[in-house]
């Protein structure tokens, strides 16, 4: 069985909710999207990993699909590379940062990250 964290994220009402209204929370997922890698709980020997591009895609999907505002038109270039704009009062992080509460919400859709600079026994 293969296991999809893009159709996980989707299916989570919770998630995709905090996604489409929480501009911060929504790039601070996409950072943790980019350069890391991520294990389903119940099946530690599959991992899941996306570009950047198809990480901006994911988010603007949500946020645009179950954001519930008609001024939501967003691509992955929403996103794409955001991680390099300084944006302090908003709390954006640069790509491949996991923020604790994006960890938070990864484990409780069933899934960890391994970010680059652990290894998967580190992580688990």
């Amino acid at each position: 069985m293969t296991y999809e964290l893009d159709e996980d994220m989707a299916l989570n009402l919770v998630f995709r909710t905090r996604v489409a209204q929480d501009e911060s929370f929504a790039q601070n997922v996409y950072a943790a999207l980019c350069n890391n890698e991520f294990i389903p709980d119940h099946n530690l020997q599959e991992t899941w990993s996306c570009s950047w591009r198809a990480a901006g895609e994911y988010v603007a999907n949500l946020r645009n699909q179950y954001g519930g505002r008609e001024d939501i038109d967003e691509d992955y270039l929403t996103w794409y590379c955001s991680g390099l704009v300084n944006h302090p009062e908003q709390a954006w992080v640069e790509e491949g940062q996991v923020t604790d509460a994006v960890r938070e919400a990864f484990k409780a859709l069933g899934w960890s990250v391994v970010t680059t600079n652990e290894t998967r026994g580190d992580s688990l």
